[in-house]
């Protein structure tokens, strides 16, 4: 009971989470698969993701034959929150900058310490 997937991407919005792509009934495995790789690669086309998903539902019916085609397996999934793009050619922190951090900040931690040891 309750409002269902409304509830659930309530709760990531809560959380921080500006959009989710949610199912509004438990979807095939097969389709949900090549929908969300199809829809993935549309992000990083730079499509909205309303738009991409769109696309890639699209892109699922073209290829799809026979009870694949019922709704049943492509229609479950909406877009819900923010609609902009995502730039996912965007490249996260290189892991060395994360390295080199810890190296310089850990002398320092030990130098604090020792000073708050001896000044006690």
């Amino acid at each position: 009971h309750g409002e269902g997937v409304m509830s659930l991407s309530r709760a990531f919005a809560y959380a921080g989470c500006p959009s989710v792509v949610g199912s509004l009934w438990k979807a095939q495995d097969r389709a949900t698969s090549q929908l969300m790789v199809e829809f993935y690669g549309q992000l990083g086309a730079g499509l909205t993701k309303d738009a991409a998903l769109r696309q890639a539902k699209l892109t699922y019916l073209d290829h799809a034959q026979g009870n694949e085609l019922h709704p049943s397996h492509w229609a479950a999934f909406v877009v819900m929150g923010d609609n902009d793009p995502i730039d996912l050619r965007r490249s996260p922190q290189p892991l060395w900058w994360v390295a080199i951090g810890g190296l310089l900040i850990w002398p320092l931690v030990l130098l604090i310490r020792k000073v708050r040891r001896y000044s006690h």
